[in-house]
């Protein structure tokens, strides 16, 4: 479910959690306009964006705003695969087949 406006306000998810990402953007008099930069994501993954307006005066929107389903990048992986420690070993050895165990430190063939 969507954070309520005290949420966004306090940066945290709906009932407190911590949220993928928090940002403040200040707008400039007269430009009405602005970004906020949100780091530290996992790529190719979907975030719902909530946002909530404040005024100089302290004057809050009543209802939070949203951008639902914002997809990351998929960033190209270029790093290999690395074997775990003490992988790959030999389990096993007969007459026609020896077995061996092997383990990456991420998802691979």
């Amino acid at each position: 479910p969507a954070p309520l406006v005290a949420d966004v306000q306090a940066g945290e998810a709906n009932g407190g959690g911590a949220p993928a990402a928090v940002g403040v953007v200040t707008i400039a008099l007269g430009s009405m306009a602005g970004s906020v930069h949100l780091a530290g994501l996992a790529a190719d993954t979907a975030y719902d964006v909530y946002l909530v307006a404040q005024d100089e005066a302290g004057n809050v929107q009543a209802s939070v705003a949203s951008v639902i389903g914002l997809q990351t990048a998929d960033v190209a992986d270029i790093v290999a695969p690395l074997f775990v420690a003490t992988y790959p070993h030999v389990v096993s050895v007969a007459g026609d087949a020896i077995s061996v165990v092997v383990k990456l430190d991420e998802r691979g063939t």
